[in-house]
């Protein structure tokens, strides 16, 4: 029963990490790096796509270590919703999610085919809800829906961990507190970065109002 709750596990967190980095590239990055563009598209796909031969040749010396596997995937949730929050510095937010984009790639992918017991349909069905997160990441512009992706993939996460046989968590409990702590520390930081930007706008509109009434004065002294 474990193994083919991983495998819908490993599919809708393929789904969900494809969706976060398709919105976050699509909306934040594209939109607020406009002449950078193309280097973006270029870097994440380069990091995310050239590096899985290398992750895969790594993953290849855990065989039968499924907890190493699990622990991959956490690592690559935690860069991809971290990157996804510090879309401030495409370079950093670029590179992170593409990293942990690729790593779940081979990771998903290895635990599907080795789960299924080298069966194609777990694996197909595993690569086609890659593209569909990158359709919905893409096309749903809503905040809300990227906070919800978030959320789920770190569920995703904690339930492979917590399957039977598997993973207790109280034997690893260091593991959870500090994906926890690196969430928050992102979650934080977004939310600091957002506020600067907010002040740094009413600051701007506050010298523009400023420089109306100085010129209004200026010209009714004029007269």
């Amino acid at each position: 029963m474990s193994r083919k709750i991983s495998l819908v596990i490993y599919t809708i967190l393929h789904l969900l990490t494809d969706g976060i980095c398709a919105h976050a590239v699509v909306n934040y990055l594209y939109a607020n790096n406009s002449n950078s563009t193309i280097i973006i598209f270029f870097l994440y796909n380069f990091i995310a796509l050239c590096t899985q031969p290398i992750l895969g040749l790594i993953v290849d010396k855990f065989q039968k270590k499924e907890i190493i596997y699990e622990s991959l995937a956490a690592i690559s949730i935690i860069l991809v919703i971290i990157g996804s929050f510090l879309t401030n510095n495409w370079i950093i937010s670029t590179m992170m999610m593409g990293f942990g984009n690729g790593l779940l790639y081979v990771v998903g992918g290895k635990e599907t085919v080795h789960r299924s017991n080298n069966k194609l349909l777990p694996l197909s069905l595993y690569v086609s809800f890659g593209a569909m997160g990158v359709f919905l990441g893409t096309n749903i512009t809503n905040i809300i829906i990227l906070h919800i992706f978030r959320l789920l993939s770190v569920i995703c996460v904690i339930v492979l961990f917590i399957l039977p046989n598997q993973f207790k968590f109280k034997e690893n409990k260091e593991v959870f507190c500090f994906s926890y702590l690196l969430c928050l520390f992102a979650y934080y930081n977004n939310i600091r970065q957002k506020r600067k930007k907010e002040d740094n706008k009413n600051k701007q509109n506050n010298t523009k109002t400023i420089k109306l009434i100085n010129k209004i004065i200026q010209k009714i002294t004029k007269h």
